[in-house]
C-alpha cells in the first residue's frame, strides 16, 4: 500500500472524491495536503496516515452528512423504495464521488480461456452515464491495468445519443506508474439527465492471469443495475454470473474468481 500520494489525482482517488472536491476540502475541511515550494500551483502530496486520520475524524462525518443530503435531492439514484435498503446504501457512501455522475444498466461480459501465461480473460463493458446535477459535468473514461496482469486495452468508445464521439483502438497508456498503467478516453461534457440526452460508454481489455486467481473492478461511480455474464472453457471453475437490476453499488468492487479443475 502506498504511504504517500503525489498530485491531486492520487489524493482525490484515495479519498474517493473528484479533484475539484478534494481541492475544495483543503479549503473548507483542512484536508491534510502538503506542498513542495510556494504558490498555488506548487506540487502537492499527502501522507496516507494523515489522510486516514482526517477521514476518521470530523471531516469524514461532515462528508457523510453532505452525501446523504445530496442523495436526498436525487431519488433517481435508488431503484428501491425500501427505506431499509436505502439506509444500508447510505451507510456505505463515504467513498463516493460528488454524486453528480452515476451509472445505470452496467453490463459486463467476462470470457475466460487458457492463455500463454495461464489464463486470458477478455472483458467487455457497457454502461449508461447520467448527470444528476443541474450543470454540465466533465467525464473521462478510464481503465487501469496492473502491470502484473500483462494486459492491454483493446478498445475505448464514447457515444452521445447513439453517435460515436470517439473510438480508440489499441490505445497507448496515458500514465505509467510502478505497479499499474492507466488508459484514458477523451473528455466529454455530460449534460443533465433532464435534457434527455443519452451517453453510453463501451470498453474492452485483455488480461493474463494465473490458473487460480481473483480479478476485481473498482466501482468508482455509483452504479444502479448490474448484469455480469461469465464464460469459461470446461477446464476452469468460475464464479457464477449474476444479474441484479435493483442493486446500487457505491465505492465497492466487483469480484470474479476462478481456478483450473484437476
Amino acid at each position: 500500500m502506498k504511504e504517500t500520494f503525489w498530485g491531486w489525482s492520487e489524493i482525490a482517488q484515495y479519498i474517493g472524491k473528484s479533484i475539484t472536491t478534494a481541492q475544495r476540502y483543503e479549503r473548507t475541511l483542512a484536508l491534510p495536503v502538503r506542498r513542495t515550494g510556494k504558490g498555488p500551483k506548487a506540487p502537492v502530496h499527502a501522507l496516507k496516515t494523515e489522510l486516514d486520520a482526517w477521514l476518521r475524524g470530523k471531516a469524514g462525518e461532515h462528508i457523510k452528512t453532505e452525501v446523504r443530503e445530496e442523495i436526498g435531492r436525487h431519488p433517481s439514484l435508488f431503484s428501491s423504495t425500501d427505506q431499509a435498503v436505502q439506509a444500508h446504501v447510505l451507510d456505505r457512501v463515504h467513498a463516493l464521488t460528488d454524486l453528480t455522475l452515476y451509472r445505470r444498466n452496467y453490463h459486463m461480459h467476462f470470457d475466460l480461456k487458457p492463455g500463454g501465461r495461464g489464463v486470458r480473460a477478455n472483458i467487455a463493458l457497457k454502461f449508461e452515464l447520467l448527470n444528476a446535477s443541474a450543470e454540465n459535468q466533465p467525464y473521462v473514461q478510464e481503465i487501469t491495468i496492473d502491470d502484473a496482469d500483462h494486459g492491454h486495452v483493446d478498445e475505448m468508445v464514447g457515444l452521445k445519443n447513439g453517435v460515436t464521439v470517439y473510438a480508440l483502438k489499441n490505445p497507448q497508456p496515458t500514465e505509467r506508474r510502478f505497479g499499474y498503467s492507466a488508459y484514458r478516453g477523451e473528455e466529454m461534457m455530460i449534460e443533465p439527465e433532464v435534457s434527455g440526452i443519452s451517453y453510453v460508454y463501451r470498453s474492452s481489455w485483455i488480461i493474463n492471469r494465473g490458473d487460480h486467481e481473483l480479478w476485481y473492478n473498482h466501482m468508482a461511480l455509483p452504479t444502479v443495475g448490474i448484469t455480469i455474464e461469465t464464460e469459461a472453457t470446461p477446464e476452469f471453475e468460475i464464479t457464477a454470473s449474476y444479474s441484479i437490476p435493483h442493486l446500487v453499488l457505491t465505492g465497492e468492487h466487483l469480484d470474479i474468481a476462478w481456478y483450473r479443475r484437476k
